[in-house]
């Protein structure tokens, strides 16, 4: 078996396989970008910058009262605005966290009306993390919050991030029966 030195001129199978390679690992990585199903729209793979939102835009339903006892973080800001095109309008969401340890994240949409997505919760002192019952091919759906006060601030993971899913905080609504 031949050796190669870094300090002298590569043969031509060696600069062949060199190329190769290279183009293997970037078609890897261009897989690895591909976004899975989430809120907004799956067709899409790139988050467009948040829009000014216009005084006439279409008010998305109201959230209904949790069934059981809850408690209930509603979004502080317009975490979803890049998807009020898709939407036909407003897209709000909460998080409602059930007493017996499962939780919704809720959204509601002028064009698709309420949808959500379930799973169960861990919480410790101020720390919260939510494991979701949805994944995607990329991996398990998991998003990590902390409270602090009556704000809760939410991140995602990598791959929900690539899903549409927005980081953001969220204030406690008053209690839910």
């Amino acid at each position: 078996m031949r050796s190669h030195s870094l300090d002298g001129p590569l043969s031509a199978p060696t600069l062949a396989r060199m190329i190769a390679m290279s183009g293997l690992i970037a078609g890897l990585l261009a897989c690895a970008e591909s976004t899975p199903a989430g809120p907004i729209d799956p067709s899409v793979g790139q988050k467009t910058p948040p829009a000014q939102v216009p005084a006439a835009l279409p008010n998305a339903p109201d959230f209904p009262t949790p069934s059981r006892p809850a408690h209930i973080y509603q979004e502080t800001d317009q975490l979803y605005s890049f998807g009020y095109a898709y939407h036909g309008g407003m897209l709000k969401s909460r998080f409602v966290l059930y007493n017996d340890g499962t939780f919704a994240l809720q959204f509601s949409s002028v064009k698709y009306g309420l949808f959500e997505y379930v799973g169960t919760y861990v919480r410790t002192a101020s720390d919260i993390v939510f494991y979701f019952k949805d994944a995607s091919r990329a991996g398990p759906w998991d998003a990590a919050a902390t409270l602090n006060g009556t704000l809760m601030s939410v991140s995602y993971n990598v791959i929900m991030i690539g899903a549409d899913f927005n980081n953001g905080v969220y204030v406690e609504s008053p209690a839910a029966p």
